[in-house]
């Protein structure tokens, strides 16, 4: 009877761990350099859901391709703020898997309950410490530093075909493709 018990126990343990890991972001590794954001989220105009709703930040690898080096959990810490570890590159190797000293970020959102991914472009700082630094905008990479408030706002922004949040000639020569082939 103790073993049936023990292997339910383990068997549920195993289940409720694989559900509750579900992320839509990856969590990097972590590496000997590293900075501090926090703040808050709003998505179109509400604010992000604690629990559910996720912020990640990317820089680009030498391919051109996005690496994820940092993600978190809205709320996970603090209801209603994000708090979020961004790793630096690791300067002993030769495979980038962070960011370098006052490299631009990426900051992205997972909103779960729409199933939709948003690149942040509106952001906000507010000081409430003295021991914090205001970040930059847009935030860049500074080894060690813990930022004050970066508040982040997702907003969608019809035409931005290529999500750099600027309508440019880029997308319209996309809009222009896409009419094309129909």
């Amino acid at each position: 009877m103790k073993q049936i018990c023990f292997i339910l126990g383990l068997l549920f343990s195993i289940i409720s761990n694989s559900f509750a890991d579900e992320r839509h972001f990856t969590i990097p590794a972590p590496q000997p350099s590293w900075c501090k954001y926090s703040g808050k989220l709003m998505i179109k105009n509400i604010s992000a859901v604690d629990s559910e709703d996720e912020v990640a930040v990317f820089v680009k690898n030498s391919m051109g391709h996005e690496i994820c080096i940092g993600s978190c959990i809205f709320g996970e810490i603090l209801s209603g703020y994000y708090y979020l570890g961004v790793y630096g590159d690791d300067p002993k190797t030769n495979t980038k898997e962070g960011a370098l000293e006052k490299e631009k970020l990426i900051f992205k959102i997972w909103d779960k309950s729409a199933e939709k991914e948003y690149v942040i472009c509106q952001m906000s700082t507010k000081k409430y410490s003295n021991m914090m630094t205001i970040p930059d905008i847009p935030p860049i990479f500074e080894e060690k530093k813990q930022f004050s408030e970066l508040n982040l706002y997702a907003q969608e922004y019809n035409g931005d075909i290529n999500k750099d949040c600027k309508l440019d000639i880029r997308d319209a020569i996309q809009i222009l493709l896409r009419i094309s082939k129909d």
